[in-house]
């Protein structure tokens, strides 16, 4: 077997691997014969890797074997609970487990998909996902039809994103984070949702989730009652400035003790971070109507970046693409 061909596909299969003391098996590559795995509860990956004998080896350590070999090719042989392999000339014996130890086998979810069109939203949703498994209601991105189109949402309680696809179904489900930060780490994908069971199928692996079930988080409603029924009158980002200038008010910024203040007034912003550490002021010329509002200077460039227009409200910032939307709590 081509080492350099095996270690490729490790290395991508070892995103699922998780240091687990009461399941050590999450640690392990899984040689099923025709594949290899990879499971740690949250996803696992899968792809193709043909060996004689299915059998389980401790994934860092194998992989750290195999990265330290210069070697082209490896053989290897399982011999009851020790696997034998040869890198070049040198044999080495590592410790390893029976099929019978995995906890996990490939579902069949079928393949109806949805494209990719899903995968690009999740990319956008994600930096408003909460890593916080405490709120389980936020950490996780949400699939759901809004007026006869599949919307992906997010949000960790302080900034929410909605990503309108141009798919007409019905749908309701969630992925965990996990599973998403994932899929998008490794490429663009064709998504296949099923009942239980997530697949994210990439040209040489397969990514599978478990589908969370459907949203216990009403997002229409809450921007609804965000928003208020306001006009988004939305204008033009200036981004190379206000980029310029959000960076140096983070530099000083504080979000609990010294947030920034954006003040607009006769088309001026003006953005106003005072600190213990230092000031600093600048002002950008922007047709907007006048308003001052305290804001987190990299939640609101963070929120800026996939977005070519904003309105700044009394309670939030809410920014546009073209087809993204992500309000922005005020502090």
């Amino acid at each position: 077997m081509d080492r350099n061909k095996l270690l490729k596909t490790l290395e991508v299969v070892g995103r699922a691997l998780e240091r687990n003391n009461v399941l050590p098996i999450y640690e392990y590559f899984c040689f099923t014969g025709n594949t290899v795995f990879a499971f740690n509860d949250s996803f696992g990956i899968v792809a193709p890797c043909k060996v004689p004998k299915p059998f389980a080896v401790h994934g860092p350590i194998f992989r750290d074997f195999l990265q330290a070999s210069k070697a082209d090719e490896i053989e290897m042989e399982v011999d009851q609970d020790q696997l034998l392999f040869v890198l070049g000339q040198t044999p080495h014996v590592l410790p390893c487990k029976q099929s019978s130890d995995f906890v996990w086998t490939e579902p069949n979810i079928g393949n109806d998909g949805y494209g990719t069109a899903i995968t690009d939203g999740l990319e956008f949703c994600l930096p408003t996902c909460s890593e916080n498994l405490a709120l389980e209601a936020f950490a996780r991105v949400c699939m759901k039809d809004s007026d006869g189109k599949i919307c992906v949402y997010s949000t960790d309680g302080d900034a929410l994103t909605k990503y309108t696809t141009d798919i007409n179904g019905h749908i309701d489900a969630c992925l965990s984070r996990a599973f998403c930060d994932a899929i998008t780490k490794i490429g663009i994908s064709y998504l296949i949702i099923g009942s239980e069971w997530v697949c994210s199928n990439f040209e040489d692996f397969k990514v599978y989730g478990r589908n969370l079930g459907p949203t216990t988080f009403d997002y229409e409603t809450n921007i609804g009652k965000i928003l208020g029924g306001a006009t988004l009158d939305l204008v033009d980002i200036p981004v190379k400035l206000l980029n310029e200038h959000l960076t140096r008010a983070r530099i000083v910024a504080d979000i609990e003790t010294s947030p920034t203040t954006i003040m607009i007034k006769e088309n001026i912003l003006e953005l106003q971070t005072e600190t213990p550490f230092g000031n600093v002021y600048d002002n950008i010329k922007i047709k907007h109507p006048d308003i001052e509002v305290k804001i987190s200077a990299e939640l609101f460039q963070k929120s800026m970046a996939d977005c070519t227009q904003f309105r700044v409200l009394k309670n939030c910032c809410v920014f546009k693409g073209e087809k993204v939307m992500r309000l922005v709590s005020n502090l």
